[in-house]
């Protein structure tokens, strides 16, 4: 059992104290999880602003390639044991990020183009942010480790 932060020992004697045992220590599993998963997802918080400005940065104005994608909704999305960083948006954002655009010409929606541009507007803020992200989340994990009476 965990108190207070500190480790104490537990004494079974029967089924119902060790069904008690295995309640509490699933309920203590979820909670640390549950602050693990936190603390991912505010360490991801900085990226949407990071990610917004490099796209004002690095896509092309005209057309205002650069104003949609960074008007994108960029979200945090949590599953059970997943923290992920998305956006959704009507351009090909991976190939974008890969220095591809494909696009209608101006007047014309019929004929479409492929366009070289500067590539990296997703990879450069999120591979810069991500010691940090990593530091913060080793960090939550040591604190966890400690709480628990690990090293």
């Amino acid at each position: 059992m965990i108190t207070g932060g500190c480790v104490v020992s537990v004494e079974v004697r029967g089924q119902v104290e060790m069904q008690r045992l295995a309640r509490q220590l699933a309920n203590a599993s979820r909670t640390l999880l549950s602050e693990l998963s936190d603390t991912a997802e505010d360490s991801l918080k900085p990226l949407k602003p990071a990610i917004r400005r490099s796209a004002m940065d690095t896509l092309p104005t005209r057309g205002g390639v650069d104003r949609k994608i960074a008007a994108s909704d960029i979200r945090i999305v949590k599953k059970r044991n997943l923290v992920r960083l998305e956006t959704r948006n009507a351009y090909a954002l991976r190939t974008l990020d890969e220095g591809t655009l494909r696009h209608p010409v101006f007047g014309n929606r019929q004929k479409w183009v492929t366009q070289r541009v500067r590539r990296g507007w997703w990879t450069r803020p999120t591979t810069a942010a991500s010691p940090r992200i990593v530091r913060e989340i080793q960090r939550e994990m040591q604190r966890i480790t400690n709480r628990v009476g690990g090293v």
